[in-house]
C-alpha cells in the first residue's frame, strides 16, 4: 500500500477542470515541439531529430571477436584444477585407466583416442571452492583424453577435458584444453600471444588462463591423494561452441593447418565427393573441422596457384584483408615461424567467399633468443622478417607484390606502435612471469625446465626487445633476395649432371654463386663459380660418392641469401644453404634432405 506524503497538501489549489485543461495543454505543446518523452540534452538522444534511416551497403558477413569474453577476473592469479579420474564405460569409449591413457601416444591409440571419466572441479590450493565449476560434484561430470599428437609423446602431457551433457559449462565452454607447452622454455608464450591478440580488432583470439593441475587416480583406491602435475595453460578450443560464444556461424568451413603450404596438391586436396578423395591424406595437410564441402577451398587454392591471376586480386577475393595482414604482421613481430605452414585455422562462415586466419598454439613465438642461447651463431639467416613465410605459395606470392608489401608494412607499423609494441609486450610478459616463474622452478616442472632460472629471467625480460629486433629485421629483409630451394641434381640425356635451383625473388637483379665439393668443409671445391644469371648449370658426371652443393643469391647492392637446404654434420653442427647428394654406383643421383625437428 502506498503511503501519503505528509508534506503534500490534501486539497487541490485549482479546480479539477482547470488542472485537466492545463495538463492537456502541456502535452499538446510537447507534441508540437517533437520532444515528447525526450531529454532536452541532445547528447542523451538515441536518434537525431533529422534521422534519415540510411542503410549500409555492405552485405558481407562480419567476423569479429567478442571483447566481453575476455574479462580480467583470472588475469592476476593461478586457478587450480582438480581431476579425479576413473575408467568409465566401454559403450562410450571411456573404459581406460589413467595409466593407459598416459603411456600410449595418440598416434598409437588410433582413430579412437583412449578416454576416462573424471570429476572436474576448479578451486584454490586448498580445495574446490564454492561457486566454482564442479563444486560439490561426486560423480563424473567430464571425460578426459590426451591432446596433441606430438605433445602426447612428451614426458609431460597435455589433456582435453570435455564436460558431459547435462553437467553445465565453464563460462559457456563445453570443453577446455590443458596445454603443458612442453617445448616452450618460458611456459607462458602461448597465453602471452593470445592476450596480445585480444585487443587487435582484426584478429580472433581465444580464452586462456594459467592453472595448476592436481590429479587423483581413483583406480589406486579412494584414499589416493591428488598428485601435483604442475603449471598448465587452460585454453578454449576452436570448435562449434567457440563460434557460438562469439555470435558467429558455427556451420562454416573450418580447417586446421598441418604442414600446409597453400600449394594446390591436386592429388590430395579434392572434393569429399570425389572418387579420389582420401581423408587421411587430406588431413595430413588440413584437418577438416567444419563443413565437408571443400569447393571454396579448391577455388581459392586454384587462384593462389594461378600465376596469371594477380595475387592482389586473389587476396581481395578470397581473404579478409584486415585479418590476413594483421595476422601475418603479428606472427612476424612475435617471430612465430611455425605459422608459415601450421598452427592456425582457416575459417569461412556459411555464405561467405572469404577465409579468416585464427591462430592456434603460439609456442613457436619469441623463440629466437632461446635458440641463440642454445646454439650460438647457428641461425640460418633466412628465418627472419618476411623470409620466415616465403616457403609458402600464398605468402611467397604476396611478398613479391608491391601493393601487398605496402599493406603488410602498414599492418606491421600499426601493431608495433600499439598492441604489439615493445612496452606492451614487456608489461604483459612481466605480469605473466610474476605468476608463472615460481611454479616452473618447483616440482614437478623444475625437473623438465629447459633453462636455468637466471636464463629464464633473461629471456622473459628480453621479449619486448625481440619484437623490436623483428620489426627492423622485417624492413631489412625487404632489401634482400628471398631464400630458395636447391633441386636434386638430374642426369641429362648426354650423361651430364644438371645442377639447378629456384629463382631467388628480389626487387633487384640477382646473380648466383655455386660451390660443389666432396667434403662439407668446402676446403677444396670441385666447382667454384659466381656471377651466374641462370638458375641451372650443367657439369660432367661425377664419380660415385657423397657431394655437397652450396648456392648463394646476391643482389645488385651486395645483399646475399642462402638456400633453404640444411646439412647436419657428424660433429653435430648444422650447415645452412647446403644440399647433400650421392652419386650411386649405377650412376643415379639421390639427394639427402635434413629435417631439423623441434
Amino acid at each position: 500500500m502506498k503511503t501519503k506524503n505528509p508534506n503534500r497538501p490534501t486539497g487541490s489549489l485549482l479546480p479539477t477542470h482547470s488542472v485537466t485543461s492545463i495538463m492537456a495543454l502541456l502535452v499538446f505543446c510537447l507534441m508540437l515541439s517533437g520532444c515528447a518523452g525526450q531529454s532536452e540534452n541532445m547528447s542523451d538522444l538515441i536518434l537525431s531529430p533529422e534521422e534519415t534511416y540510411e542503410k549500409s551497403d555492405s552485405t558481407e558477413f562480419q567476423v569479429a571477436d567478442d571483447a566481453k569474453l575476455y574479462d580480467t577476473d583470472g588475469a592476476n592469479d593461478i586457478a587450480v584444477v582438480y581431476l579425479a579420474v576413473a575408467p568409465g564405460n566401454e559403450d562410450d569409449g571411456t573404459d581406460y585407466t589413467w595409466t593407459q591413457i598416459n603411456t600410449v601416444s595418440l598416434q598409437a591409440q588410433g582413430d579412437h583416442p583412449y578416454q576416462c571419466e573424471a570429476v572436474f572441479q576448479l578451486g584454490d590450493e586448498n580445495a574446490p571452492t564454492e561457486g566454482s565449476f564442479g563444486y560439490g560434484q561426486l560423480t563424473a561430470n567430464a571425460v578426459v583424453r590426451l591432446q596433441g599428437t606430438n605433445a602426447s609423446t612428451r614426458q609431460q602431457k597435455s589433456y582435453r577435458i570435455t564436460i558431459k551433457d547435462g553437467m553445465g559449462n565453464l563460462d559457456g565452454m563445453k570443453s577446455v584444453i590443458l596445454s603443458k607447452s612442453f617445448t616452450d622454455p618460458l611456459r607462458i608464450t602461448n597465453k602471452l600471444c593470445y592476450q596480445l591478440m585480444e585487443d587487435i580488432p582484426a584478429l580472433l583470439s581465444t580464452r586462456t588462463r594459467l592453472v595448476r593441475l592436481y590429479v587423483k587416480d581413483t583406480t589406486a583406491g579412494a584414499d589416493t591423494p591428488y598428485i601435483d602435475y604442475g603449471l598448465y595453460t587452460m585454453v578454449e578450443p576452436i570448435n562449434k561452441t567457440y563460434f557460438k560464444n562469439r555470435g558467429l556461424d558455427d556451420n562454416g568451413a573450418l580447417y586446421k593447418a598441418n604442414h600446409f603450404d597453400f600449394a594446390r596438391h591436386e592429388d590430395v586436396i579434392t572434393l569429399a565427393t570425389s572418387p579420389d578423395f582420401q581423408k587421411d591424406a587430406f588431413e595430413e595437410l588440413l584437418e577438416v573441422k567444419g563443413d565437408q564441402d571443400h569447393s571454396l577451398l579448391l577455388e581459392m587454392l586454384d587462384a593462389v596457384n594461378n600465376p596469371d591471376m594477380p595475387i592482389k586480386q586473389v587476396v581481395n577475393t578470397y581473404f579478409d584483408q584486415d585479418n590476413l595482414y594483421s595476422w601475418l604482421a603479428f606472427n612476424i613481430l612475435t617471430g612465430n615461424k611455425d605459422a608459415s605452414t601450421e598452427n592456425y585455422y582457416l575459417y569461412s562462415p556459411t555464405g561467405s567467399d572469404r577465409f579468416y586466419f585464427i591462430s592456434w598454439d603460439n609456442d613457436g613465438a619469441f623463440r629466437d633468443a632461446y635458440e641463440e642461447m642454445r646454439a650460438p651463431g647457428q641461425s640460418p639467416g633466412w628465418d627472419t622478417g618476411i623470409f620466415s613465410f616465403c616457403d609458402n605459395v600464398l605468402f611467397s606470392r604476396m611478398l613479391q607484390d608491391e601493393s601487398c608489401i605496402s599493406s603488410l608494412s602498414t599492418a606491421i607499423d600499426t601493431l608495433y606502435e600499439t598492441f604489439v609494441s615493445e612496452s606492451a609486450v614487456n608489461e604483459a610478459a612481466s605480469q605473466l612471469t610474476a605468476l608463472a616463474r615460481d611454479e616452473i622452478y618447483c616440482l614437478p616442472d623444475q625437473t623438465f625446465a629447459r633453462v636455468t632460472q637466471p636464463q629464464y629471467d633473461t629471456l622473459t625480460a628480453g621479449m619486448g626487445t625481440q619484437v623490436t629486433e623483428n620489426y627492423y629485421s622485417y624492413y631489412e629483409s625487404l632489401e634482400k633476395p628471398a631464400p630458395f630451394h636447391i633441386h636434386e641434381p638430374g642426369i641429362q640425356d648426354d650423361g651430364q649432371l644438371l645442377l639447378s635451383w629456384d629463382e631467388a625473388a628480389c626487387s633487384q637483379d640477382v646473380t648466383y654463386a655455386v660451390q660443389l665439393d666432396d667434403t662439407w668443409s668446402f676446403d677444396t671445391p670441385l666447382l667454384n663459380t659466381s656471377g651466374l644469371h641462370s638458375t641451372e648449370l650443367t657439369i660432367d658426371q661425377l664419380p660415385t660418392g657423397q657431394y655437397f652443393l652450396r648456392v648463394t643469391a646476391n643482389s645488385a647492392d651486395s645483399n646475399s641469401q642462402i638456400a633453404y637446404e640444411t646439412y647436419s654434420t657428424e660433429l653435430k653442427t648444422t650447415l645452412y644453404g647446403v644440399l647433400c647428394f650421392y652419386v650411386l654406383p649405377d650412376g643415379s643421383v639421390h639427394a639427402s634432405y635434413f629435417d631439423g625437428g623441434d
